[in-house]
């Protein structure tokens, strides 16, 4: 046991010192980059895996990509103590409920590795930038105002089971490491790459290295009622569902923007104006991801729908 309480002070020092952004200056060999520095920063992960073969634990990768709310936050002895929620459906309500919010896997030196769960308030200002920690290029996740940030850390544990191994949560404008290039990860002992996130990505000019998700946006119409458009949904097929950001979309009624946390799903478009809410087809996120929406009632099929125009 005394053995395992290291292993997980090991994890938890590390994501401390990550997340609370102190910067670590260590020398190592050049490496070539591309045309930015940043290029070689985004590796997007296809699977959220755990494993831990550290000490006297051998766990092989567990993927998690399917049910990662229910493993991680299924059980209440999880998420004892932990002050935002106490509950599964507390802890998914509040994924589902906010706009901000990610997961990044912190793989250290091949023995295990962490899945990094952030979030910020709905209100906070948030995207991902690129900056320098020393002479090293990441990608953080940046915010601006007062909002909290918060994360927390699951690992597994001695029986290969998830565990909060480190949480914290910090107010205030900051920037929290979210991907470091892989190229620099014998200075630092460890990677960290991104599985999901659900914010925009401010990429520097002349980049030509992976992206992150992309997103969906455009305008849409309601021609009933006051024509006003309250609230926009968007239903996916394998990751989260959350709220658009609106926005006024001129002699078209209502702007709206999404970022897919899976850029490969497909969705659905719910339209809420006047106290009815209209559906829209399922449709691919495509290179096109900007579609504009007119939604009527049918008298035909009784019904509010949503079509692409």
């Amino acid at each position: 046991m005394l053995i395992k309480l290291k292993a997980l002070n090991k994890f938890a020092v590390i994501v401390v010192l990550l997340l609370s952004s102190v910067a670590t200056t260590l020398l190592s060999s050049p490496v070539t980059r591309a045309s930015t520095a940043y290029d070689n920063v985004i590796h997007p992960l296809s699977k959220l895996e755990l494993y831990n073969n550290s000490y006297t634990t051998s766990c092989d990768p567990i993927d998690y990509s399917s049910n990662w709310q229910d493993a991680f936050f299924g059980t209440s002895s999880l998420l004892s103590g932990w002050g935002d929620s106490t509950t599964k459906s507390q802890m998914i309500s509040l994924f589902n409920n906010r706009t901000n919010w990610g997961i990044s896997v912190q793989d250290v030196s091949g023995v295990s590795n962490m899945a990094i769960i952030w979030w910020t308030d709905a209100t906070a200002d948030t995207s991902i930038d690129f900056s320098m920690d020393g002479s090293f290029p990441r990608a953080v996740v940046w915010k601006t105002g007062s909002g909290t940030f918060a994360y927390i850390g699951i690992t597994l544990d001695s029986s290969c089971n998830p565990t909060i191994s480190a949480k914290s949560h910090t107010t205030g404008i900051g920037a929290y490491p979210v991907a470091y290039d892989p190229n620099d990860a014998a200075a630092f002992g460890q990677t960290i790459k991104i599985w999901r996130q659900s914010v925009p990505v401010n990429y520097p000019s002349g980049y030509a290295g992976n992206l992150v998700n992309k997103p969906i946006d455009g305008n849409a119409i309601c021609t009933w009622g006051s024509q006003e458009i309250t609230d926009i949904q968007i239903e996916t097929a394998n990751s989260q569902d959350g709220g658009a950001l609106l926005s006024d979309g001129g002699i078209m009624g209502t702007h709206y923007s999404y970022y897919l946390t899976d850029p490969d799903d497909t969705y659905q478009i719910n339209v809420l104006c006047d106290g009815h809410v209209a559906l829209g087809p399922t449709v691919a996120n495509t290179a096109s991801s900007s579609l504009n929406w007119g939604c009527a009632y049918d008298s035909q099929l009784h019904s509010y729908l949503c079509n692409a125009i």
